[in-house]
Parts: C-alpha cells; structure tokens; sequence
C-alpha cells in the first residue's frame, strides 16, 4: 500500500468519524436536525452556525478533516493521474494533475 492510499483511506476515515460526532450532536440537538443532518449534508453548516457556542469545537474539527480530506484527493490524484484516462473524470485529473499526459511539459 502506497502512501498516497494510506493517506485517502486516513482522510475519509478521519471525515467519517467527524460526520457520525455531528450526525450524534444533531440528533441530540433534535431529530429535525439529525434528519437535515442525515439527508442534506450541507445543513451542517447551518446546525454549527445555530449551535456555535456549544459546538466550536466540533464544527473547527470537522471543517479542518473536511480540508484535510480535500488535499488528500488532490494528493492521491497527482499520485495515480492513469486511473483517470477515457472517463469523465479526465478534465477533473488534467487541472489537478498539471503535469500529467498530454501537457506540453510531459512531451519534451
């Protein structure tokens, strides 16, 4: 196992566990919120925002594994660039990955 791998499957983990504490925190909060919680995943950013005060710490936690999280697709992108060749996802990998096939870089 790479340490690309490694670091993806750290981050969706960390992100994970991060989701299922505000997934509890909502449902505690009540179950209206638990259920936006759970069906529009976005409405965590609302529940932090009402909940601030008791939930500061959680909602930095969880904003900080969500950045973390992001850089570690991009990491893992750059790392593995051919996972990415004839799919829809190709436009996605040539931004992330600048210097994968097809830049003029690649050819000299």
């Amino acid at each position: 196992m790479t340490m690309e791998n490694m670091l993806f499957l750290a981050g969706v983990g960390f992100f994970g566990l991060c989701t299922l504490a505000f997934l509890a925190a909502a449902f505690r909060a009540s179950a209206g919120w638990g259920m936006a919680g759970l069906l529009i995943p976005p409405s965590a950013v609302f529940f932090y925002a009402v909940f601030w005060t008791r939930r500061r710490t959680l909602a930095l936690i969880h904003f900080t594994s969500l950045l973390m999280f992001l850089l570690v697709c991009v990491v893992w992108v750059r790392a593995n660039p051919d996972w990415f060749d004839n799919s829809r996802l190709a436009p996605l990998r040539d931004w992330l990955a600048l210097l994968g096939p097809g830049t003029v870089i690649s050819r000299l």
